[in-house]
């Protein structure tokens, strides 16, 4: 009897340290904010901060939860398993930010992404009314300070290459939400900017999205830069075009977020398009804090070519592959993120310049295009 309670103890003992390990590493080793930016393309959760009111008090368990969640002992190595079996186990994408699919491509899941491209998050009544209505808002705005303005919505990987996604994924059958936009654009004689068709029709020339990472290649960018110039040129923006001449797409090795996203880097290394742009302006780029969003700062990348236009770039990370050609053609680039939709107007007058682009990557076009909510003094 006493052997037996002594084994039970063991057993105990053991069973809670396996439990609690994870939680101790976690919390006494856990590396900076900046490891979890770079294996889940995300900023990590920040520390919890001390109560003060009743609100506070409330939020408070949420915080600590994504604080210790993102802290997680081994949280790579189970990152990894988990993905594991969801690739040979054929278990479906459920919680997993990023899934495993054909010859070796990847694909984002976190943010609904899937859902959208399955046709699940259809506009509902009024929304896409209300999305247009705001871009035409914005559009005046930049037009009373002389400013030309356009929209680039950038396709999401699945839209140009579902045919890799798993057999159980299929596209929906209705229209998607940009091509409801950009419909609804054409009627209302909005620049919206068609990048979805030059891409559909060059998918099979070049590799135009990575397939380890969630953005387009140096090459689709070079086809969503062509099809801003052109818009450009129709509003009559004096913005020199990069000459394709001194373009060149050299393959390097490269491994992308999903990649980390599902801690296999090695496996789902890859050969992709690179860029080489021939006697490249010179430039120089600062930091600004103002209108920083989830650890993203707003950019100004300045060249001595003072005879160019200026542009501000309100748009995500897709946008970063459009800079290099961009600093071609403009004078200064103010680049700054679109906060999901809800960035301060604010900006148009803190950066005023010759043109306005809003991109955003298609899968961002769940969130209404609005102002951000403002609470009225007591």
């Amino acid at each position: 009897m006493l052997h037996s309670r002594r084994r039970s103890r063991l057993v105990s003992v053991i069973f809670f340290a396996m439990i609690a390990a994870p939680a101790l590493v976690g919390l006494f080793s856990y590396g900076p904010s900046g490891a979890i930016a770079a294996l889940e393309n995300r900023a990590a959760a920040p520390s919890p901060s001390a109560p003060n009111t009743i609100s506070d008090f409330n939020a408070a368990p949420r915080q600590i939860d994504a604080f210790l969640e993102d802290r997680f002992g081994f949280r790579e190595t189970l990152i990894a398993i988990h993905h594991w079996a969801i690739d040979q186990l054929s278990l479906g994408f459920g919680e997993s930010k990023a899934l495993i699919g054909e010859d070796g491509w990847l694909f984002l899941t976190d943010g609904g992404a899937l859902d959208m491209h399955m046709g699940r998050t259809p506009f509902r009544a009024g929304e896409a009314s209300a999305w247009l209505e705001a871009a035409t808002d914005l559009r005046l705005a930049t037009g009373f300070s002389g400013a030309t303005f356009a929209i680039l919505i950038a396709p999401q990987k699945a839209t140009v290459y579902g045919e890799y996604l798993p057999d159980y994924i299929e596209a929906g059958r209705r229209p998607s939400r940009l091509d409801v936009l950009m419909a609804g654009a054409a009627e209302r004689g909005l620049p919206f900017i068609d990048v979805k068709t030059p891409i559909l029709a060059e998918k099979n020339e070049a590799q135009l999205y990575y397939r380890s990472d969630t953005h387009w290649t140096a090459r689709g960018a070079w086809l969503a830069y062509n099809a801003l110039m052109d818009q450009l040129e129709r509003d009559g923006v004096a913005a020199p075009r990069l000459d394709p001449q001194r373009v060149q797409f050299p393959e390097r090795d490269f491994s992308g977020d999903l990649a980390r996203m599902v801690n296999a880097k090695d496996r789902f290394a890859e050969l992709a398009p690179g860029l080489s742009i021939e006697n490249a302006t010179p430039f120089t780029e600062t930091d600004d804090d103002a209108y920083t969003f989830d650890a993203f700062k707003t950019r100004i990348i300045t060249t001595d070519a003072t005879d160019k236009p200026t542009l501000l770039l309100i748009g995500d990370s897709y946008a970063n592959a459009l800079i290099p050609y961009l600093r071609e053609s403009f004078s200064r680039i103010v680049f700054t993120h679109h906060q999901l939709g809800a960035f301060d107007r604010t900006v148009l007058d803190a950066y005023p310049s010759d043109v306005v682009v809003l991109e955003m990557v298609e899968r961002m076009l769940v969130h209404p295009l609005a102002p951000p909510e403002t609470t009225e003094a007591p």
